[in-house]
């Protein structure tokens, strides 16, 4: 199964990359990143590891908190998408705004 990183995500990790490396150093940014991503093949193997939120979210997503992080997917057979991961100080539901 492979994981497809929605454009909004792939912006996130950027902005969580910049914010990293500013505040903690590269070497942290790439442990970050690396985090995440072992995360999004992990969640693609074992997709129901997420959660549901009905109260936030109508669209069939899932959310996964990898602290400080809220992961936002949607399962599929064959390609999970990663919808957001969010900065520590945005809500879970906001992701979903776009």
């Amino acid at each position: 199964m492979s994981v497809r990183v929605t454009p909004a995500a792939f912006a996130d990790l950027e902005e969580i990359d910049d914010y990293v490396t500013e505040n903690f150093g590269p070497s942290r940014a790439i442990e970050t990143r690396r985090s995440l991503c072992d995360t999004f093949e992990l969640l693609t193997e074992f997709p129901q590891m997420g959660r549901l939120r009905p109260d936030i979210a109508s669209r069939p997503v899932r959310f996964f908190f990898l602290k400080p992080y809220w992961i936002v997917y949607q399962p599929a057979r064959r390609c999970s998408s990663i919808a957001s991961t969010t900065p520590p100080a945005t809500s879970a539901g906001s992701a979903l705004s776009e």
